[in-house]
């Protein structure tokens, strides 16, 4: 019990020069300027940079060549050759019960695409 009670007291007296006193300041650097540099060091030899690409996201558009016919191909790809393009698509299309190239199934199908 003897040895926790000296612990404690020694870990006060640490505490106390670190905050009120500018006892552990000049080493406190030295380990943190070590640290930077070691940090600097294993990120020059692992080489790993995450970088964010903001610039633009890819449309991930489905490949449905084996469900639609070449006439419904060909429109398929007009319609999604941009998100602005496929966006009309959908509230000029999406509500009407028929359409001139797509049958009623590719059209339900394609107007539930998550694009």
């Amino acid at each position: 019990m003897r040895g926790w009670i000296i612990l404690a007291l020694l870990a006060g007296l640490v505490y106390y020069l670190d905050t009120e006193h500018d006892t552990f300041a000049e080493p406190k650097q030295q380990i943190i300027g070590k640290w930077e540099s070691f940090k600097a060091k294993v990120d020059e030899k692992t080489d790993i940079k995450i970088k964010k690409n903001t610039q633009s996201f890819a449309l991930s558009i489905p490949d449905l060549s084996d469900r639609l016919t070449s006439a419904e191909l060909n429109e398929y790809k007009m319609i999604t050759q941009s998100k602005q393009r496929f966006d009309e698509f959908r509230q000029q299309e999406c509500n009407r019960a028929r359409h001139n190239v797509f049958s009623r199934e590719n059209l339900r199908f394609i107007c539930d695409l998550p694009l």
